[in-house]
């Protein structure tokens, strides 16, 4: 009788072991969809409903504090914001930024990831703006970006972009 409880123990360890394996190769999320889930958030949070409140500004506000590093550098010609800024300077002049519109939406397509080492990575991405005005005046900017990340306390952080010239006039 022992016998067979030691082996359906061993048995029901075995199996656990391999379920423990198949969810470790399956569903573990990957680095490139970690960074990808990161570009994502930050395009939410920059997003605009026309009718957001003040909580969801809160909201948006608190969950950019987490997607960048202590300093982060803009390379982009758009709206004069290039420049070295803090994470919190940052989120501060997005906010702003998103107080001119009543309606903004960001977009980032074409999502291309490249992990240079454990804690360093790269992604570019295709970013569309489209917003209107507190006038009603609607805008419309498409361009390519490269960020670079660091991984911070396990997390993927921005904290570097730049805006690739794709054609000039």
């Amino acid at each position: 009788m022992t016998t067979n409880i030691c082996r359906t123990l061993i048995v029901c360890l075995l199996l656990a072991a391999a379920v423990a394996a198949l969810w470790l190769v399956f569903m573990r999320t990957s680095e490139e969809d970690r960074i990808i889930d990161a570009c994502d958030a930050l395009a939410a949070a920059v997003s605009k409903a026309p009718d957001e409140g003040n909580t969801a500004l809160l909201l948006k506000s608190r969950s950019l504090d987490g997607l960048f590093a202590a300093q982060v550098k803009l390379n982009v010609t758009v709206y004069g914001i290039g420049g070295s800024y803090s994470a919190e300077e940052l989120v501060s002049v997005i906010m702003r930024g998103r107080g001119m519109f009543q309606e903004l939406n960001l977009n980032f397509v074409d999502i291309t990831v490249e992990v240079s080492s454990e804690d360093k990575a790269a992604a570019s991405f295709t970013a569309r703006f489209e917003g209107r005005g507190r006038a009603g005046a609607a805008t419309e900017t498409v361009r390519v970006i490269q960020s670079f990340l660091r991984k911070i306390d396990g997390d993927w952080r921005f904290e570097r972009f730049e805006e690739v010239v794709v054609m000039t006039k």
